[in-house]
């Protein structure tokens, strides 16, 4: 009868030191997993406020007016009349490409 008691015994102790390496396994997969959790919710934040800040820039950029390079004067004599063509087709040429790369980042972005 003691040999089976003390065989009990030693079963029960085994099963006890199971039990606290399963439990601690256990506690340190929720902590993994709460700090999983808490890094998504933080990295989903983060992404929200770079969207919200992204849709602010480009609503700024889509409103920005055309550079205007105001009245071009012909005091210096010669042909002033092309030279102010060229540079008014140059600015707006300018103009053409800074809002189509902004609309390829933005739609890049979504």
């Amino acid at each position: 009868m003691r040999v089976y008691v003390e065989s009990c015994y030693e079963e029960g102790c085994a099963l006890e030191r199971e039990l606290a390496a399963v439990t601690e396994q256990r506690d340190e997969a929720l902590s993994d997993l709460e700090f999983r959790r808490d890094l998504f919710k933080l990295q989903e934040q983060q992404l929200n406020d770079v969207r919200a800040e992204r849709d602010e820039l480009a609503e700024a950029a889509r409103t920005l007016p055309d550079y205007d390079a105001g009245l071009l004067n012909d005091f210096g004599g010669g042909d002033a009349g092309w030279w102010q063509d060229y540079i008014r087709a140059e600015i707006g040429r300018a103009n053409e490409y800074w809002r189509a790369a902004l609309a390829a980042v933005k739609g890049g972005l979504q």
